[in-house]
């Protein structure tokens, strides 16, 4: 008798082509089920690859040349919405992991009328299924948890396999925008992008992006987030690279 117990599918690593998400009891799960139109849990997201543009088409918005960009880790949206509505012809995109925060994002986009955005309550692990070649313009990667311990830095946002899928997903000259408070993770990922030196080029980089300004204080939402204000009050430097798809 064989002693081989085979992996189901949500044992399987969640990056896996054939993990699948198992059903959640909490109650923003079920909640979440009401913005239907701008939210896509778990695998739902993954049924638009390569055809995120037709979803954000809008005779009203006259959009028909869409851009999309991606906010991974985008919290209720504040960054995403902010921009969304400055940006009309623009297709918004927010990754997060939270149902109650989804939950929370999704209402205040619609009580705004917002109709550029949408939410993906799903792990950035899945990107690469999420999105067609060459389809995104561009990637926003602000303040993610930076898991300082060794042990954890597998589960950081910013390591190889992000910046291969990335890589895939970005048109030529898309652009990818990282921030952080965190130098030690600034510095990791830099090392990490010596992988890449054929996908990507810096056009910008700042180990203090707000360094001599006075009125930094009085920025606001989009340009900057909830966590950057703070860390100006706290005179914490905020770390910054901007890449370009070659």
């Amino acid at each position: 008798m064989s002693d081989f117990t085979p992996t189901l599918p949500y044992q399987l690593p969640v990056s896996d082509l054939n993990y699948r998400f198992l059903s959640s009891p909490n109650p923003y799960a079920q909640k979440l089920q009401l913005f239907n139109s701008i939210v896509s849990v778990d695998h739902e997201g993954e049924h638009y690859k390569g055809l995120w543009r037709s979803k954000f088409l809008d005779p009203s918005l006259n959009n028909p040349q869409t851009k999309l960009h991606v906010e991974i880790g985008c919290s209720t949206g504040h960054v995403m919405r902010a921009r969304a509505a400055r940006e009309p012809n623009v297709g918004h995109i927010g990754i997060e992991w939270k149902f109650k925060i989804v939950h929370q994002g999704a209402e205040k986009a619609i009580k705004h009328g917002l109709k550029n955005v949408h939410f993906l309550r799903t792990h950035a692990e899945r990107l690469g299924y999420l999105f067609g070649q060459s389809e995104v313009d561009q990637f926003s990667v602000y303040f993610s948890d930076p898991w300082p311990k060794p042990s954890q830095h597998k589960n950081r946002i910013l390591k190889s396999s992000f910046f291969l899928a990335a890589g895939h997903a970005l048109k030529s000259g898309g652009i990818i925008d990282i921030r952080t408070d965190h130098k030690a993770y600034f510095i990791d990922t830099l090392e990490i992008l010596n992988e890449f030196r054929t996908t990507y080029e810096t056009i910008d980089m700042t180990l203090d992006r707000h360094q001599g300004n006075k009125d930094a204080g009085a920025l606001d939402i989009p340009e900057v987030t909830l966590f950057e204000k703070i860390f100006i009050k706290q005179g914490l430097p905020i770390f910054m690279i901007t890449l370009r798809k070659l």
